[in-house]
């Protein structure tokens, strides 16, 4: 083995030697009942490894496992990443859909709680009567049903996906319940500002769409490469996946692509929270 490999299991038998070693409950208590503590001190359970341990642990065996087996770990490393890139990219069009669907909820509210107190619903039985066609309200009605701020229970609703615009329910609630003022014409208002920022986002999500695709298509060209290659007579895949250099140019191009696609993502979503 060289030395290196001898290097890399060092620190790694090392660093689980110090983690293994810690002392334990019974340990302390031990030393507590033979006075080998020092004064002040108090029995407690010892504390997790901390991150710099487990950090150690991890690149110690890494260290080890690219001297000992390269091509394996370039090749798994490559494997994480496309894998880790599209997990993000599919959670993150998850988290687009659920937050469309909440606004879209929430301007529905709106204008359920406002045809109900437009037909003349007190406004506890209005809010009940509109959690009844959208389970969105229905903690709001609870509280107001028995009597609870309800303003606050739709503070605390809005920090759902897509459901900002709650905050502006709480609000003209709130001034209602405090001024006697009526809530038609707040709500009628508020549902026509969420409709309006409605129709702003999705102008934003269809102009940013551009720029999602051509990242996404840029950073799966390449394999349209590596298949034009193959075809004049070269054996790119083959360099790739078979020498410990094309182990490492793959990974490092698939690092670059991935970076690249989910910069355009960070871009795109902050332009969304704007």
């Amino acid at each position: 083995m060289t030395s290196p490999a001898w290097l890399g299991c060092a620190l790694a038998t090392g660093a689980c030697a110090a983690l293994l070693c810690r002392p334990g409950p019974r340990v302390l208590r031990r030393r507590l009942r033979a006075g080998d503590a020092p004064a002040g001190f108090a029995a407690r359970a010892p504390r997790p490894p901390g991150r710099a341990a487990v950090l150690l642990v991890a690149l110690s065996g890494l260290l080890v496992l690219v001297v000992l087996w390269p091509s394996g770990v370039l090749l798994a490393l490559s494997l994480g990443l496309v894998l880790g890139g599209v997990g993000w990219l599919h959670r993150g069009g998850r988290r687009r859909r659920r937050a469309e669907r909440g606004r879209r909820e929430t301007i529905e509210a709106c204008d359920a709680l406002t045809a109900e107190l437009i037909a003349g619903q007190p406004a506890v039985q209005a809010l009940h009567r509109a959690a009844e066609q959208h389970p969105v309200l229905w903690p709001a009605a609870r509280a107001g049903a028995l009597g609870g701020d309800v303003a606050a229970v739709l503070r605390d609703l809005a920090s759902s996906p897509g459901g900002g615009g709650l905050k502006m329910l709480a609000a003209a609630w709130q001034v209602a319940e405090g001024s006697g003022a009526g809530l038609v014409a707040t709500l009628q208002r508020v549902s026509e500002s969420l409709r309006a920022d409605d129709a702003t986002g999705a102008e934003t999500a269809a102009s940013l769409a551009p720029a999602r695709v051509t990242a996404r298509m840029l950073a799966v060209l390449p394999v349209f490469g590596l298949l034009l290659g193959a075809g004049l007579g070269g054996d790119p895949v083959g360099l790739l996946l078979g020498t410990t250099a094309g182990n490492g140019l793959l990974l490092a191009g698939t690092g670059l692509a991935l970076a690249g696609m989910l910069w355009v993502e960070r871009l795109a979503g902050r332009v969304e929270a704007v």
